[in-house]
């Protein structure tokens, strides 16, 4: 059935096609533009284009639709290189050029901070850019689909439910598509899933570690996980025959009673080893870490110097005392900003809810301390990791209870930012500096508000960890009013 072109005052309806001319972009990637006063955002336009859009969702202030054709392109707009681009839900700033794709990021930011922050940008804040604004990624997660050529690594579609087989993903070397194909070519060729048709394997990742590629295949329950750890010397071998440059092969599923995940390896260890800089990590094969280890360098680089050369001016202040307190790092993860800190020599606690998570950062921290890089703490204290919930509203006290008032707190939430309990916290306790890192505009800007009281957005930096999407990751400075 052909969808209704016909243009129709008020709401539109989902599926209905119009026309709509692009005024500014917005958050999300998505530009705004109007019909008869309702708000729509389109994703995939440009400012000033018309476009001509099919509606996704309806809602009570706005729609979402999505940009199928561009009978009045901007100059500016470029062809996307992907051939999967239209199908593929990813990359939804190729069709800009990448000094477009930073200054568009730039701006949105700018006015979101300000609209739901009420927070201003500090004045002249820039964009870190990517030095590889393609292949840059160091993790690729597939969805395998069956096709009438078999079982192919796929991609979720902008719907968020569609698949589409992609051949290849430029964010990534070619060896990372490369290597997801061989193994789905291996475990059909070994009978090693014979219920792949049925979404036997859940998703495929892919990533780089020391010394060549990690797989990770989830499935979809543990006897899948037991039946091919059982065929595993079939599968390993016509994998390895494919894909000689994957060292790692590990399982996940879940627990059948206990809840939680199995884990299995059928090659290499449990670890993945990432090197940001001239530090290696060690990560869990399932564990979260930054994709883009380039630009991770130069954000932690950023963070580390902030936090050091605030911590020095606290310890002048105070006379060399220990008045600087220890540093709180929160949601840390692996790492990667807490060691950086303890080799600078700053006394400070991780705080991590993810038990393998905290399990590598202390396997982190007790291979530099064997080879002698952590010097000893300024002002006494030293390098800590504890397993905790940060959205425990008792946690945040409990900690301040065991290694005193922080004098700065580093925190790099989730996409959901800090809870509420969290930020009153944070006010109550009054540390000097707070390092603020986010993936996510809307949350940091709820944040800023929420901080606002005490609080002022000193310093403000992004860095560009996801080109060709509209992802920005950012890094802001807030310092006590009253200093």
């Amino acid at each position: 059935m052909k969808p209704n072109t016909t243009p129709r005052a008020g709401k539109p309806e989902k599926g209905e096609r119009l026309q709509l001319r692009v005024e500014r972009m917005a958050a999300l990637g998505r530009g705004v533009s109007h019909r008869d006063g309702f708000t729509i955002l389109v994703s995939r336009c440009l400012p000033g284009e018309l476009v001509e859009a099919e509606v996704e969702s309806v809602h009570s202030r706005h729609a979402l639709a999505r940009a199928i054709s561009v009978p009045e392109p901007v100059l500016n707009r470029e062809s996307p290189p992907c051939p999967h681009y239209e199908g593929c839900g990813g990359c939804d700033f190729q069709h800009m050029g990448y000094s477009s794709q930073l200054e568009t990021k730039r701006r949105v930011f700018t006015e979101q901070l300000q609209r739901l922050g009420k927070v201003e940008a500090p004045s002249g804040w820039t964009v870190r850019p990517a030095e590889k604004p393609w292949e840059y990624r160091d993790k690729l997660d597939f969805t395998p689909v069956w096709t009438d050529g078999g079982l192919r690594p796929a991609f979720h579609g902008p719907d968020g439910q569609s698949l589409t087989p992609v051949e290849r993903c430029h964010l990534a070397p070619e060896e990372y598509s490369l290597a997801a194909l061989a193994t789905l070519e291996a475990l059909s060729d070994s009978g090693a899933a014979p219920a792949a048709k049925t979404g036997t394997l859940k998703r495929l990742s892919v990533h780089g570690t020391a010394g060549g590629l990690a797989l990770l295949l989830t499935l979809d329950s543990r006897n899948a996980l037991e039946a091919l750890r059982e065929n595993s010397e079939h599968f390993l071998s016509r994998l390895l025959a494919k894909a000689p440059q994957v060292v790692q092969v590990s399982l996940s599923s879940p627990r059948s009673r206990r809840g939680g995940m199995e884990r299995a390896h059928l090659l290499g260890g449990e670890w993945l080893k990432k090197q940001i800089g001239e530090l290696d990590y060690l990560t869990p094969v399932a564990g979260f870490f930054q994709v883009n280890p380039q630009q991770a360098e130069l954000l932690a680089g950023y963070v580390t110097e902030a936090v050091t050369s605030h911590y020095d001016q606290l310890r002048l202040k105070n006379s060399g005392t220990e008045g600087a307190g220890t540093v709180f790092d929160l949601y840390c993860g692996v790492g990667l900003f807490t060691l950086q800190m303890a080799l600078q020599g700053l006394p400070v606690v991780g705080v991590e809810m993810d038990a393998g998570a905290v399990r590598a950062a202390e396997e982190n921290l007790r291979e530099l301390i064997a080879a002698k890089r952590i010097p000893r703490a300024r002002g006494g204290g030293h390098c800590v990791f504890e397993r905790r919930n940060m959205e425990q509203p008792e946690v945040f006290p409990r900690l301040v209870k065991r290694y005193g008032t922080p004098g700065i707190v580093v925190v790099d939430p989730p996409r959901r930012g800090l809870s509420a309990e969290l930020c009153q916290a944070l006010l109550d306790s009054g540390p000097s500096l707070i390092a603020y890192v986010s993936c996510d505009g809307g949350t940091f800007s709820r944040d800023a508000a929420r901080l606002a009281p005490r609080y002022r957005l000193d310093s403000l930096r992004g860095f560009d960890l996801f080109p060709q999407t509209h992802h920005l990751e950012l890094a802001g400075l807030f310092r006590l009013r009253s200093e």
